[in-house]
């Protein structure tokens, strides 16, 4: 018959097994302690590969746009220089005129004269048109010529700032006023160098063409009307001359 155990052997037993379990726990610790890994070598890291940079446009070849006149920098200054004006009598100024429909005469100040120094004069805003010597009243016989597009001129006084004309349709013996809206004229070109013929425009009507001229009313002063264009009339042509 076995013996009952002790009290104090029951403590014994309960102390040994509680020291067996520590020192377990402890060694598994350890154990896991000596495992954990360790952190990564910075020398053994792989080098980044480095960013892709962008390819560069070829530069842009500059003779490649040699023939360009609009980025050709002295064909675009040629473009602005206007061709210096020619003598009023310079046959090939009178060609290009004819042929592009512009004046002959190039837009300025001028004094328009029959022979003998005689001048188209304009003493009122709405007076007839007259034929006088040098009177001295700055701007009465001074006419600016005005180019339209479509190669007509303007006769604009300086002084009354009104314009030759005549009213209505051409027609024979119609006189010659000062009008406040512009009449327009054609320029040709007469055998005589810096004169020309003032004709109006519109025609031949009926086979006729009418010019600026002298009136056949016998007053004084001398005034203007249309009269028959007579291409090969001089006494019928206007000198001009250009004013500074």
């Amino acid at each position: 018959m076995t013996e009952p155990l002790s009290r104090r052997h029951v403590l014994g037993a309960a102390a040994a097994a509680g020291f067996a379990a520590l020192l377990t726990t402890g060694t598994a610790k350890a154990a896991t302690a000596g495992t954990r890994t360790a952190p990564p070598d910075p020398a053994e890291a792989p080098a980044e590969e480095p960013a892709e940079e962008p390819a560069e446009e070829p530069a842009e070849d500059p003779e490649a746009h040699a023939d360009d006149p609009a980025e050709d920098p002295a064909a675009a200054a040629d473009d602005l220089v206007e061709e210096p004006a020619a003598p009023l009598d310079d046959p090939d100024r009178i060609h290009r005129a004819t042929r592009t429909g512009r004046a002959p005469v190039p837009p300025g100040v001028y004094s328009i004269s029959k022979p003998r120094e005689h001048l188209l004069t304009l003493e009122g805003h709405r007076d007839p048109v007259v034929v006088l010597p040098p009177t001295g009243t700055p701007g009465a016989q001074e006419w600016r010529v005005q180019t339209l597009p479509n190669g007509n001129v303007t006769l604009r006084n300086l002084r009354e700032n009104a314009y030759a004309g005549f009213d209505g349709d051409p027609a024979p013996n119609k006189p010659i006023f000062g009008r406040p809206t512009p009449t327009e004229w054609v320029l040709r070109q007469s055998a005589e160098p810096f004169a020309f013929h003032i004709v109006a425009p519109g025609g031949p009507v009926d086979g006729v063409e009418f010019a600026l001229d002298l009136s056949l009313l016998a007053i004084f002063p001398p005034r203007t009307a249309l009269r028959r264009y007579e291409p090969r009339d001089q006494r019928q042509a206007w000198r001009f001359e250009p004013h500074e």
